[in-house]
């Protein structure tokens, strides 16, 4: 997934896990077995919401740092 973005008149509205939701179901219907996704590790906020969720497997050290995330489907 890449660069998903949500307006924030639209915030607390589930929009944003609606679109993860729906990218897993594409994956699935593809014989995928993992989705990764990525954010700006200083970005405190959207790393807590991920990880309410969604496993951290590391940091990348690319462009600035990154937190790495997956999930087995």
């Amino acid at each position: 997934m890449h660069r998903i973005v949500v307006n924030r008149k639209f915030a607390g509205k589930e929009v944003g896990s609606d679109l993860i939701k729906w990218a897993v179901e594409r994956a699935k219907e593809k014989g995928k077995k993992r989705i990764r996704f990525d954010c700006l590790a200083r970005n405190v906020g959207l790393n807590r919401y991920y990880q309410k969720w969604y496993r951290r497997v590391g940091i990348a050290d690319i462009y600035g740092q990154h937190s790495k995330y997956e999930m087995e489907l």
